[in-house]
């Protein structure tokens, strides 16, 4: 059985900056003041630049922003269900 304190110590492929960047990028998208505290920390002691924590953070921004927008057009599309006559701007 994987528990999670198991794998991390087999970390083999992605090296502590890497991981730390994507851990922003996720900490981004989920909302966790705490979690954004702690990987801020550890990716700067990994030796992350701020030019790659905003990368890391603008891929973030773009996929939330396209979960956003697909969002919408399943909200708009029940909207027009309920009321076929009435359409959304395009």
């Amino acid at each position: 059985m994987h528990t999670i304190s198991a794998v991390k110590k087999t970390h083999i492929a992605l090296d502590d900056k890497t991981r730390e960047l994507i851990a922003l990028a996720v900490t981004v998208v989920t909302q966790c003041e705490a979690c954004m505290s702690a990987h801020v920390i550890a990716a700067h002691k990994a030796g992350a630049s701020a030019r790659e924590v905003s990368e890391a953070l603008s891929v973030a921004i773009s996929l939330k922003a396209g979960s956003a927008w697909a969002n919408s057009v399943k909200i708009l599309e029940a909207f027009e269900a309920l009321d076929p006559n009435q359409q959304a701007a395009s």
